[in-house]
């Protein structure tokens, strides 16, 4: 009987090794994925209500900013009718504007 013994070579231990982590590779992703599907569906749902939010003000449907200005400049007038006092004005703006 012959005696053949046989050693790998650099290439094999390389191949090796990258076909060994492989599989571990793929856990990472499916992993952040289930441990980050919650945040990531609420931080994707705050941006489309900011974002229907903005669109709603733009348009003048969501009672944003365009009716509070519209509110600022009538109560404007009414303060310089004499209806209104500055503070009873600067009181009333703050409110609207969210300050």
């Amino acid at each position: 009987m012959a005696d053949v013994t046989y050693k790998p070579s650099i290439a094999f231990w390389i191949i090796l090794l990258i076909t060994v982590f492989t599989w571990v590779f793929w856990l990472v992703p499916i992993a952040f994925y289930l441990l980050q599907k919650e945040s990531v569906k609420t931080a994707i749902t705050a941006s489309f209500q900011r974002i229907k939010n903005e669109f709603d003000q733009s348009t003048g449907t969501g009672g944003g900013y365009s009716n509070s200005f519209e509110e600022i400049e009538r109560l404007g007038a009414l303060k310089e009718k004499g209806f209104l006092t500055s503070e009873e004005f600067d009181l009333k703006k703050k409110q609207l504007l969210g300050i």
